[in-house]
């Protein structure tokens, strides 16, 4: 079991060192993205326009995932000083410091700063789902507002109907960012 958890905490360090480099990837092709845009270069021809895709391409991955991977490392390295600090130490892993990250960027800076405080302490402890309700009841007394507004602009924006294969063959519909009262 020791050598399972200190393979853990490297896999956690590992994942602190890919979320400083993205948070830094993510600094300098905003910079790239303002020169262009100070030059006056049309839409479409300005360099790092899609800074997800770019890095999607990199990684072999999702330009979603990619691009929510870009999300949580600007917030985690400019506001979230204390989860970013246990994904270093080997305590916190990236699962949560993502549900950390997510609910915090709608908070103000000081609200953002007490939940990292809160969840970065009890991260270490929690299961991911227990981390994500800690997170979600938090995120609603910091911040109602900014909460409605988030699922209002998911459900507009993110709602689909997606169509998957199981690993039994099979497949799988699912609906995703529907109003809970439309499903049922």
């Amino acid at each position: 079991v020791g050598v399972l958890r200190a393979a853990r905490r490297l896999a956690n360090r590992a994942a602190w060192q890919q979320t400083v480099a993205i948070a830094e990837y993510a600094r300098r092709r905003q910079a790239a993205f303002e020169a262009a845009k100070a030059k006056g270069l049309p839409v479409g021809c300005r360099d790092a326009e899609v800074p997800g895709e770019e890095l999607a391409m990199e990684l072999v991955d999702t330009g979603a995932y990619t691009g929510s991977r870009i999300d949580a490392a600007v917030e985690l390295t400019a506001r979230l000083p204390e989860t970013l600090a246990g994904m270093a130490a080997g305590v916190i892993d990236l699962d949560r410091a993502c549900t950390i990250a997510a609910p915090t960027a709608v908070m103000t800076d000081p609200d953002a700063a007490h939940a990292d405080q809160v969840l970065a302490a009890a991260a270490p402890e929690l299961r991911p789902d227990q981390l994500a309700r800690k997170a979600a009841a938090l995120e609603m007394k910091l911040a109602p507002e900014a909460v409605r507004a988030r699922k209002e602009l998911a459900r507009r924006l993110g709602q689909r109907v997606e169509a998957r294969r199981e690993e039994s063959g099979n497949a799988s519909l699912s609906g995703r960012e529907v109003d809970t009262a439309d499903v049922i």
